[in-house]
């Protein structure tokens, strides 16, 4: 969603929290409470403002997750285990 430019509100649950930012690459609220997600949700929805944050946000850390920057760093790894 983060790549496809798409504002993300989300639970606190890890693997969320392992890619997201809260407050800056995504909106987490704690997993359960449907009151904090409705706000959430409501907030992005009325506020272009704080969607267009969570789009950019969202597409810098999109790009630390591209398949690019993964092969880089994985040649990267493998030619120091070579030396």
């Amino acid at each position: 969603a983060m790549a496809a430019g798409v504002p993300i509100v989300a639970t606190t649950l890890p693997g969320y929290r392992s890619v997201t930012r809260d407050g800056a690459a995504a909106r987490l609220v704690a997993p359960g409470d449907a009151e904090a997600l409705a706000a959430a949700i409501d907030e992005v929805l009325r506020s272009s403002d704080r969607r267009a944050e969570l789009i950019a946000q969202g597409n810098e850390r999109a790009k630390q997750f591209s398949m690019v920057r993964l092969a880089e760093e994985y040649l990267e790894r493998y030619q120091r285990l070579l030396r």
